[in-house]
């Protein structure tokens, strides 16, 4: 189940300190952030996130469009199916 969280510090700490909190398996990131020089300036929070943990980082792309999870039991129909 997802679930909202705000946090009072720095959005990159916030991130980093839910994901160690509730033992999560990966740290999911979108790639549309500050591009450039900007980015070169103060760097991107992907980037940021990608330096400090050891958890899986997916990158989604801008025009992603999730359409849920594959499950063992989406699998094994599949797989019956043939």
């Amino acid at each position: 189940m997802y679930q909202a969280k705000v946090l009072f510090t720095s959005f990159i700490e916030s991130v980093l300190h839910l994901a160690e909190q509730r033992n999560a398996d990966f740290i999911g990131m979108g790639n549309t952030g500050l591009t450039g020089l900007q980015c070169v300036i103060s760097g991107s929070n992907t980037q940021q996130i990608i330096k400090r943990t050891n958890k899986p980082w997916p990158i989604i792309p801008k025009d992603f469009r999730f359409k849920g999870f594959v499950t063992k039991h989406y699998l094994r129909n599949q797989a019956a199916a043939l």
